[in-house]
């Protein structure tokens, strides 16, 4: 387009040199006008025709997001065990877990154990007016079956992990207490910590 504007000009400027050639009746001038039209009208048309290609319509290129950045977020990737996950105002770490055949005088159903994953919870920031909420149904395990099983009440350990609400700056740390199939293997727990977020830990 700039090409074109340029040979504008210069059609322009010819016109005006060759008026004023025809005016001194100068064969000179009249040559000279007509050389620099003919530049401009060249310009022109190479301005014209280079501003009508059709641009690029395919889209720009996003990076494929890495394998880092979606740890967590599936359950054939869990965040490994031991690696601690903020999101929001919580941030989760697992500790470790253990099979128990009984816990206290409570004892699994036949072909079941109970698992005990002990977790810490952090809620980093100020301690203000602004509450944070821990909940234990938000905390289920899966495994190799593809069950998913939900906390279980009742038995506790000696430590168990205190739930509800919380202030910033504060931390809570204990184990929740599943039964699962004693084949369960692959366990992996599933943190529902946000609307239709899920977040997917390996448990050792």
């Amino acid at each position: 387009m700039v090409l074109g504007m340029f040979g504008i000009l210069a059609c322009v400027a010819a016109i005006v040199l060759f008026g004023i050639a025809l005016f001194k009746k100068s064969g000179w001038g009249l040559v000279r006008a007509g050389a620099i039209f003919t530049v401009g009208l060249i310009l022109f048309i190479v301005g014209v025709a280079t501003s009508s290609e059709p641009e690029s319509t395919s889209p720009a290129e996003v990076p494929a997001p890495t394998q880092e950045s979606q740890v967590g977020t599936s359950l054939n990737n869990p965040i490994p065990f031991g690696t601690s996950l903020t999101y929001g105002d919580r941030r989760l770490t697992i500790l470790g877990s253990e099979r128990l055949t009984e816990i206290g005088w409570a004892n699994p159903e036949v072909g079941k154990v109970y698992l005990a994953v002990k977790l810490k919870v952090d809620f980093p920031g100020e301690r203000t007016e602004k509450r944070q909420y821990l909940h234990s149904f938000t905390l289920r395990v899966t495994g190799s079956s593809g069950h998913i099983y939900d906390d279980k009440w009742y038995p506790e350990t000696d430590t168990p992990l205190k739930t509800g609400e919380f202030y910033g700056g504060s931390s809570t740390s204990g184990d929740l207490v599943y039964e699962i199939d004693e084949t369960e293997a692959n366990l992996i727990l599933i943190w529902n910590c946000g609307l239709g977020v899920d977040r997917y830990f390996e448990i050792p």
